[in-house]
């Protein structure tokens, strides 16, 4: 295949390497450099979305499919794709169940092209509908601006703008923007083509392929402002956190750990400062062995822990709570510390006034006892005895 070829279907994974190792010499819709820039734009867009997506083109109906669409083709694939579809889609019936269900969350395909000198936009009733444009009139073709129409107010100049540099430089065509139509919903597309030029170099017309991506966009604001949630606690709360990675030997023993994630009080705490992708014995060049074999049971195991420890060099105590997260065998460890330093030095100090009280009451002529909160005895003196 020629390099021309290559460039019209790059990209796509294992489908793209599919269809670029094709002989399309002998297919009815001939060698890629030569195909109509509609099909171009379509078969990009397919390859590029990243929900299952299966179009056909032609007479023949020549079947493109993408990655995320191979699991519906069941034993069909890799013979399918690019091939006229009589001869393959056989048992209609398990067929069109299984393709219903793959597509049940597809993006939606819309294919267009754009008369410029005549500013007539002819689409598919696809397009059409996630413009708000009546199918009937796009069938025929319309003026762009009642698909422009469609688009949010804040996006239009700059689709414009996208537009008119793919058209003043013969390049590919490639915006992703918002519709806002009557039905008040905002979608997010992604909208693909390819400028036809004159003889001289003018564009005449600019065909190409526009895919719903609006689920992809939701999740990602969902996600996003899920971290950003995450990093607002995470960054103000009084315990200190930390995330590690615990590294092990060629005999399976806990030998070090990673710091992948610490928020700013576990740097305040412990004193390990700019401790983000550094080893613990970098931190603490000769730190209790313990702390590496306590993570590394929790990392191999899986069991939580909850243990009381000391770090002398900040003269701390910490009540730390460490359990695994991730996927089994990533070995890492969420580490959660509360300090404690004022209740233990209060219990020392306790304990410091008792130790003396009992030393001194040992030696005194006098009676001398304690006794709990319900009135019994708990120690005497020798004299009592």
């Amino acid at each position: 295949m020629s390099v021309m070829a290559d460039s019209v279907l790059d990209g796509g994974g294992e489908t793209g390497a599919i269809l670029r190792a094709i002989d399309w010499s002998s297919s009815s819709l001939g060698r890629p450099e030569n195909w109509p820039p509609e099909l171009v734009a379509m078969v990009r867009t397919v390859l590029d979305a990243k929900t299952p997506v299966n179009v056909t083109w032609g007479a023949d109906q020549i079947a493109f499919y993408n990655d995320a669409h191979i699991p519906a083709m069941g034993g069909r694939h890799p013979q399918a794709l690019g091939r006229p579809t009589v001869g393959w889609w056989i048992d209609m019936t398990e067929a069109r169940a299984q393709l219903e269900r793959t597509l049940s969350n597809a993006e939606i395909i819309g294919l267009w092209d754009w008369r410029i000198k005549e500013d007539r936009v002819i689409a598919d009733p696809r397009f059409a509908q996630l413009y708000g444009v009546d199918p009937a009139r796009a069938a025929i073709g319309t003026p762009i601006s009642e698909f422009i129409a469609g688009v949010h107010p804040d996006d239009r100049g700059r689709l414009s703008e996208t537009i008119a540099a793919s058209l003043a430089s013969g390049q590919p065509f490639v915006c992703e923007y918002r519709l806002q139509n009557g039905d008040g919903i905002v979608r997010h597309v992604l909208a693909r083509g390819q400028p036809t030029l004159s003889d001289s170099g003018k564009p005449v017309a600019l065909a190409g392929a526009t895919i719903d991506i609006t689920p992809q966009r939701v999740a990602e604001l969902g996600r996003s402002s899920t971290e950003e949630r995450y990093r607002t606690l995470f960054n103000s709360i009084d315990a200190g956190f930390c995330i590690i990675q615990v590294l092990f030997n060629a005999d399976g023993e806990a030998i070090d750990y990673v710091f992948i994630e610490t928020n700013p009080a576990f740097e305040r705490q412990t004193g390990f400062v700019n401790a983000l992708g550094r080893r613990l014995r970098d931190l603490a060049p000769d730190p209790k062995p313990h702390w590496v074999d306590i993570y590394g049971e929790v990392a191999r195991t899986g069991r939580s822990v909850r243990f009381e420890d000391n770090r002398e060099a900040v003269d701390r105590w910490f009540d730390v709570h460490a359990f695994q997260i991730g996927m089994p065998g990533a070995n890492l460890v969420a580490v959660l510390l509360t300090d404690i330093t004022e209740t233990k030095f209060a219990e020392f100090k306790l304990r410091a006034s008792e130790t003396q009280f009992r030393s001194l009451a040992q030696v005194m002529p006098s009676q001398v006892w304690t006794a709990m909160a319900d009135g019994l005895h708990d120690w005497f003196n020798p004299s009592v005895y």
